[in-house]
């Protein structure tokens, strides 16, 4: 009797111990996962950042172009009304203030779009330390845990750290699942890094809309600038051409 109640304690020690090394194995695995996930979700995150930063310097980087083309035409429009020409300049002129308040609001819809894609990535990568440190403090008493001798099932049982349950394993029980603790922590985790996954491809697409957006603008409004430049140079000549036609026929005039 004696040695058969020995035989079962020592069985049962030893699934005991084959378990807490399962547990062991799959709280390592989903360790690796998210310090895997949350490293690709901070370089996602520095890249989307960086876009955001790269907005912000185009958006400012309209300011003076803006306020210079709007004096200009500000100063036309203030011309008595037989010297108000609607010329190429003035189409210029205002082409170039439609381009630039375009890009504005392009690039400012893009800066809400983006803020929103960085609060997200903070959102789920603050869960996935905060999961993460979790995990590791449950391995720290996991492992402590085999250090108990084999023979001591009880003390080891006590040793052993629960597992942390999900927010929806209560209401998963309830309705009559059969998942463990663990493979239900498992699915919590999984589904975390799914829902990661997403949000960095969601991100990885803003941040190609917006190296377009900039390509796309800087080439737009280089156009128009250059298109009032060349209409100013132009105006500039007809005008100068004009005086001096002025100034013959006055000479002209004075020696007749």
């Amino acid at each position: 009797s004696g040695a058969a109640s020995s035989a079962e304690a020592f069985a049962q020690a030893n699934q005991m111990e084959a378990t807490l090394r399962k547990r062991v194995a799959s709280s390592t695995e989903l360790a690796k996962s998210l310090l895997a996930r949350i490293e690709k979700t901070e370089h996602m995150l520095q890249q989307v950042i960086q876009s955001l930063s790269a907005l912000e310097r185009d958006y400012n980087s309209t300011v003076t172009p803006l306020d210079v083309v709007m004096r200009r035409l500000e100063v036309r429009e203030k011309r008595p009304p037989k010297e108000r020409l609607h010329d190429e300049l003035q189409n210029a002129l205002e082409n170039e203030q439609r381009r630039l308040l375009e890009a504005r609001q392009d690039i400012h819809q893009h800066l809400q779009a983006g803020t929103v894609v960085r609060e997200s990535l903070e959102g789920a990568k603050d869960e996935m330390v905060k999961d993460l440190q979790s995990k590791r403090h449950q391995l720290r008493l996991e492992r402590s845990s085999l250090l108990f001798d084999a023979m001591h099932g009880k003390d080891r049982a006590c040793a052993l750290p629960p597992v942390v349950k999900p927010p929806d394993a209560n209401r998963a029980g309830a309705e009559g699942g059969h998942e463990t603790p663990t493979s239900l922590v498992a699915a919590h985790v999984k589904e975390l890094l799914t829902k990661t996954r997403k949000l960095e491809d969601s991100a990885k697409l803003f941040c190609g809309a917006v190296d377009d957006l900039l390509w796309r603008h800087r080439h737009v409004l280089d156009k128009a600038k250059m298109q009032t430049s060349a209409a100013l140079r132009t105006h500039i000549g007809e005008t100068s051409n004009l005086k001096r036609k002025l100034q013959a026929e006055v000479s002209e005039s004075q020696v007749t």
